[in-house]
């Protein structure tokens, strides 16, 4: 079940999402500059083939999380 920090103004949940691992952005204006920082947060899942991707859930309830279904 979603929980207030969860839901979008819609009322759907908005996790699970799939995206980018934990990162950042050099500022340095070329083409590459997102680094991958290797940091492991509540909240996200790394997808076992490419670990720079992976599977973002709600670190509040627990929406979305792999580990769980």
């Amino acid at each position: 079940m979603s929980c207030e920090h969860c839901t979008g103004l819609d009322g759907e949940s908005l996790y699970p999402y799939y995206g980018l691992a934990p990162h950042c952005h050099v500022c340095n204006n070329m083409i590459g500059s997102t680094v991958f920082t290797g940091e492991k947060v509540d909240g996200f899942t790394p997808d076992n083939d490419d670990p720079r991707m992976g599977i973002w859930w709600c670190p509040n309830c627990g929406e979305g999380n792999p580990r769980e279904t």
